[in-house]
């Protein structure tokens, strides 16, 4: 089926990501030249629903519930009675819920003709919300598998081609903001290096932390208070480490293109959140070929770990579990890594494009099937103060 995407905004206001274009999906902006939440609410308004209009769609799709794009589009599919599929990677214990929203949102839900979600929570959540099961699909976050897994096993290649060996780190990729619990992964890194001293003739890793935000400045006094020494670069821009202590390194945020080195180097990958609706650097780890160690507040957790097969999970707010984990995993041998790091690849190998191609086909016939009645008047009123009070 011919596909069209309405961008809400041209450039993000979190990330710093460049936009590729995307071959046979024609793509229109609503804000082409900055975030979304610099047009006043009006305007942006009037905007997407001129471009809904134009597109003549049979069947939309919709990202969440929140945010004034979503609000609009679902106030425009309810009175042009336009099916539309509510895409969600939400769980019911992502975030702290409220009855009442809890209320709104179904009402949201049961306008919806179909779902697509990120995995077996999320489903869980959708039908609390009142969305039938037969009516739910899979597929919803997924990354390219191949140009991962590819990336990462070219960067090896090459390294070995030359005799270039790096000391294994610990990867993690995020935003330093709160949620990503940052300071306590710092924590277990320490811990790390007092176990090593005492109990290992293995050295301790460092922590290559990709990504930049504004508790940078925080995190770096953190790790110094810990007595963890601080690099600005990436693991092969730094001296090799003297196998005293773990070391922070910081190579700052990277476009995607880079990334590919990075899970190369790596010997595993480390996703800490304290609450996280998916965690999307999980697949990218795992299409690299990395054991994985993440946090059971992950929504991907559920569906993408399996203990001891190709990682652990742990709560985020237990240093000591963390930390046992990294002790697991810098000491166990190469070799036992490596078929770790396989597994991953295995676990992740059906969550791809085609996952995603499959899943949205799937929810757009259901969607045409199951064309929602008019919704009542009050539903689109809410939708329509929301949009007009949200960013």
């Amino acid at each position: 089926m011919p596909v069209s995407a309405i961008e809400f905004s041209g450039r993000s206001a979190e990330y710093a990501w460049s936009a590729p274009e995307a071959a046979g999906i024609q793509r229109t902006t609503v804000h082409p030249t900055g975030p979304a939440y610099q047009l006043s609410a009006g305007v942006f308004r009037n905007r997407l629903r001129k471009l809904l209009s134009e597109a003549k769609s049979e069947v939309i799709a919709i990202p969440g519930w929140s945010g004034r794009g979503a609000f609009v589009a679902m106030e425009w599919a309810m009175e042009t009675r336009t099916p539309y599929i509510l895409m969600s990677d939400s769980t019911e214990w992502d975030e702290p819920r409220v009855t009442w929203k809890e209320a709104v949102k179904s009402r949201f839900v049961a306008g919806a003709s179909a779902a697509l979600v990120a995995g077996t929570p999320h489903a869980d959540y959708m039908i609390t919300l009142g969305m039938p099961p037969s009516r739910i699909f899979n597929g919803y976050d997924v990354v390219d598998n191949q140009a991962f897994s590819q990336g990462a096993d070219r960067w090896r290649r090459e390294s070995a081609e030359l005799g270039v060996k790096f000391h294994p780190y610990f990867l993690a990729s995020c935003r330093f903001v709160a949620k990503k619990n940052l300071p306590i992964l710092l924590d277990a890194l320490a811990m790390l290096a007092s176990h090593s001293a005492t109990h290992s003739k293995t050295p301790p890793w460092d922590l290559c932390l990709l990504g930049d935000g504004e508790l940078r400045e925080e995190l770096i006094r953190h790790a110094e208070q810990l007595g963890v020494e601080v690099l600005h670069g990436a693991p092969w821009e730094c001296p090799a480490p003297d196998h005293g202590r773990g070391r922070l390194l910081l190579p700052g945020f990277r476009q995607i293109g880079d990334l590919f080195r990075f899970y190369a180097g790596a010997g595993a990958f480390v996703h800490a959140s304290t609450t996280e609706q998916w965690g999307l650097v999980v697949n990218e780890a795992m299409a690299s070929g990395l054991p994985v160690a993440v946090s059971n507040r992950c929504g991907c957790a559920a569906d993408l770990v399996e203990e001891a097969r190709n990682g652990w999970t742990f709560p985020p707010g237990n240093r000591q579990v963390l930390a046992d984990i990294l002790v697991r995993l810098c000491t166990m041998d190469s070799e036992e890594r490596q078929l770790m790091g396989d597994q991953s690849r295995i676990l992740i190998a059906s969550w791809g494009p085609d996952r995603f191609r499959e899943g949205f086909a799937k929810a757009a016939e259901c969607a045409v099937s199951h064309r929602s009645t008019k919704a009542p008047f009050t539903t689109r009123l809410a939708l329509r103060g929301l949009s007009l009070a949200s960013r």
